[in-house]
C-alpha cells in the first residue's frame, strides 16, 4: 500500500513524519452477551515495515543521501560514470557504494541504472545530461571532467586548505554540484585525498557512507580524516558568514564616525589635487 504525502505536509512537519496506528471496533455483542471490545489489542506484525521515499526537493547537499540519486523509483535518473580502466579493487568499491545507495530501497532487483564510461563520445555527452551522475576516482582518470576542471567543486586549485581543512590530514573527500553536463542534474564525485591511497586505488570509505546515511547535516563537501572523522563543509554558510560578519562591523560604525571618516577623506583628495597641480605648474615654469 502506498500513501502519497504532499511536500507541503511535510515542510509544515519540519521535514518531519509522525506515524500513528488506531482502529475502530464497532462490532457489538448479542442481546444476550455483553459488549467485549474493551480490551482488545491492535497488532503490528514484526515483518511490517515503512518505506519513506527518497523523492526531496533536489538540493545540492548530502543532507538527504542517497536522494536524488536513489529515489522512489530506485536508480531511474542517474547514471554512473566510469573510468576507461578499473582494476578489482575499484569494483569492489563500486559495489560497496552501490549496496550502500540502494540499501533502502524495496525492490532491489528492479532498480535497474545506467553505466558510462571513459572516454565519452557526442552521442554518450548528449545522453548523460539526462542523469544525475555518480563518480568514483581521480578526476585525471576522467577526460570529461578533466577538461572542465574549473567547473568542478574540487580541482587542483580549489583544494580542501581553502575550506580550512588541512589537505594532510585528509583521507577522503566527496562532494555534490550542479552536473556539469545540466545544471538542473546534480553531479557526485568520491576520490581519494590522500595520494598514497590514490596510488592504491582506493577512493571510498564504510564510515564516510554510514556518516552520509545517517547524518542530516547541510553540506556539499564531505570529509574523512585519516584519523576516521567524518565532517561535512557546507559552503552557503561559509559565504553567509562572512557577508554577516562584514555586515556586523558595518552597522557597529556609528553613522557620525563614517561621516567623519567621508569628509577627512575628501578633504585629504583636495589637498592631494591641490599639491598635483602646483607641482605639474613648477614643472612647467622650469622649462
Amino acid at each position: 500500500m502506498s500513501i502519497p504525502i504532499s511536500q507541503s505536509v511535510i515542510k509544515e512537519a519540519n521535514h518531519g513524519l509522525t506515524v500513528s496506528f488506531s482502529a475502530s471496533m464497532n462490532q457489538k455483542g448479542d442481546v444476550c452477551a455483553p459488549e467485549n471490545n474493551m480490551g482488545r489489542w491492535l497488532f503490528v506484525d514484526k515483518e511490517s515495515s515503512l518505506n519513506v521515499p527518497h523523492e526531496v526537493p533536489a538540493q545540492r547537499s548530502f543532507r538527504y543521501w542517497p536522494a536524488p540519486f536513489v529515489q522512489d523509483a530506485g536508480l531511474k535518473d542517474t547514471a554512473f560514470l566510469l573510468p576507461e580502466k578499473w582494476t578489482g579493487s575499484y569494483l569492489s568499491q563500486f559495489s560497496m557504494l552501490m549496496n550502500d545507495m540502494l540499501s533502502e530501497v524495496s525492490n532491489r532487483k528492479g532498480s535497474s541504472f545506467v553505466i558510462f564510461q571513459e572516454p565519452l563520445n557526442e552521442k554518450a555527452l548528449q545522453e548523460i545530461a539526462s542523469y544525475n551522475v555518480v563518480a568514483m576516482g581521480d578526476i585525471e582518470q576522467y577526460p570529461s571532467l578533466e577538461k572542465v576542471q574549473g567547473q568542478l567543486l574540487m580541482n587542483e586549485a580549489k583544494q580542501l586548505n581553502q575550506y580550512h581543512v588541512i589537505n594532510e590530514t585528509s583521507r577522503y573527500v566527496a562532494w555534490v554540484q550542479p552536473s556539469i553536463w545540466n545544471k538542473e542534474r546534480t553531479l557526485s564525485v568520491f576520490q581519494s585525498a590522500d595520494e598514497s591511497k590514490a596510488s592504491q586505488g582506493t577512493f571510498l570509505h564504510a564510515d564516510l557512507l554510514e556518516y552520509l546515511k545517517n547524518s542530516n547535516e547541510d553540506g556539499q563537501i564531505v570529509v574523512m580524516s585519516k584519523s576516521n572523522e567524518v565532517f561535512s563543509i557546507q559552503l552557503e554558510d561559509q559565504e553567509e558568514k562572512q557577508t554577516k560578519g562584514i555586515n556586523e562591523v558595518v552597522g557597529n560604525i556609528p553613522l557620525w564616525l563614517i561621516g567623519v571618516i567621508l569628509a577627512v577623506f575628501l578633504i585629504v583628495l583636495v589637498i592631494f589635487i591641490r599639491l598635483l597641480k602646483k607641482e605639474k605648474e613648477k614643472s612647467r615654469r622650469g622649462r
